[in-house]
């Protein structure tokens, strides 16, 4: 599964804490001060997407109202791409799930097709001598 436009889009919202991201000038100083310390936690999960996304949405969330229309352009193409990888990589979870069940179905029907019931006792206990039950005794260890 690619995740070129996921890492990409990434890159942007880490970029995005380079430049005034505010759309006010006087943005407080301990807003401002925090904004090292997400870029910090971001760069630090950048190949985690699930945490790097969880951070992105929470940032956007608590700074919707203070954040540029720049800013909040990227991180919602980051949330949106994740959403998309995020679909692609169930959707091909869920394929090869699907694919397994249909696998192991069919070799269950295989193994079973040797054990057909007929009205006959000794017919199924023949069916059972010809499989793989094997009549030999362990082997004996020799003594040094």
């Amino acid at each position: 599964m690619s995740s070129n436009r996921l890492e990409t889009a990434g890159t942007n919202v880490i970029n995005v804490f380079n430049y005034n991201m505010f759309s006010f000038p006087n943005v407080e100083a301990k807003i401002r001060s925090e904004v090292p310390l997400f870029k910090k936690l971001l760069q630090d999960n950048y190949y985690n997407f699930p945490i790097f996304n969880e951070y992105v949405s929470k940032i956007k969330t608590a700074w919707d109202s203070i954040l540029n229309s720049r800013a909040k352009t990227i991180f919602s193409r980051y949330l949106d791409e994740y959403a998309l990888y995020r679909y692609r990589l169930d959707n091909s979870m869920l394929q090869m799930q699907n694919m397994a069940s249909a696998y192991n179905a069919e070799n269950l029907v295989d193994d079973l097709n040797f054990l057909s019931v007929s009205p006959n006792i000794s017919s199924l206990t023949g069916k059972f001598r010809t499989t793989a039950i094997s009549k030999r005794r362990p082997i004996r260890r020799r003594r040094p």
